[in-house]
């Protein structure tokens, strides 16, 4: 193959992985991802007087709906069965909505995408790539990722999009009902070395104290995940809620 087929072709989950957590490579990636969201967070407002500003959001919508387009080529490609084309977490939902709301600027889906950005935000740091960087999914992965919690930082910036701490109810909810859904298909394909949606079945990283629960007990670990990631959500917002008589008159 050539060296442009290489870049684009996936690593097999037989293979040994090219990425190694915590290497050089996943410091870099993370500091450019984490500089980039602070120089948005920071001059994002300055793209309100910029004549193009709308072909830049509809741009990174469209690249981000892209991102799951291209997933579900590749599981085509390798005639996958059906449960491969489903997010295995809410960064496969929030990348979608994501783009949804970059160019529909609908703040319902603007909201779901900042909660989803908390899980975004720990595959930043815990990364289940298993590409470096000679490979394109390698970017693609933290352009997913780094995109949803962007996409966020871009309407509150550009739009004076606000939250407050009502909207965690709706993340809550849609979540909860997407991990119960997720859960029993797990239980129906009984794979659970295979599909891991939602990550109820084990945690998505091994050596956490998430993976010592797990060790006590499968039934355990899955009860304690969804009220703990709930609350990683909630405090997720904590230096952005606003208060509520603010936003009215907004």
């Amino acid at each position: 193959m050539n060296i442009i087929t290489v870049f684009f072709t996936r690593i097999s989950e037989e293979s040994i992985p090219n990425f190694q957590m915590f290497s050089l490579t996943h410091i870099v990636a993370l500091a450019i991802s984490i500089s980039f969201l602070v120089i948005l967070f920071r001059y994002g407002h300055l793209l309100k007087s910029f004549k193009y500003e709308k072909y830049i959001r509809i741009l990174f919508g469209g690249f981000m709906i892209y991102t799951n387009i291209n997933l579900w080529i590749y599981s085509y490609s390798l005639h996958q069965e059906w449960y491969y084309y489903l997010p295995i977490a809410t960064c496969g939902y929030a990348t979608f909505i994501g783009g949804l709301t970059l160019i529909t600027k609908n703040k319902i889906l603007f909201k779901l995408t900042f909660f989803w950005g908390f899980g975004a935000l720990l595959s930043l740091f815990g990364p289940t790539v298993m590409e470096g960087p000679e490979r394109y999914h390698f970017y693609q992965f933290f352009f997913r990722h780094t995109g949803i919690i962007a996409s966020a930082f871009y309407m509150m910036k550009v739009y004076n999009y606000k939250i407050i701490k009502e909207d965690w109810k709706l993340f809550f909810y849609v979540t909860f009902f997407l991990t119960v859904i997720m859960t029993i298909v797990n239980l129906i394909v009984n794979k659970p070395d295979e599909l891991n949606m939602f990550y109820t079945m084990h945690p998505a990283v091994s050596g956490t104290p998430l993976n010592d629960l797990y060790e006590v007990s499968r039934w355990y670990y899955m009860v304690f995940w969804l009220p703990f990631a709930a609350l990683l959500g909630y405090l997720y917002g904590l230096p952005f809620y606003q208060k509520k008589e603010l936003f009215k008159i907004e």
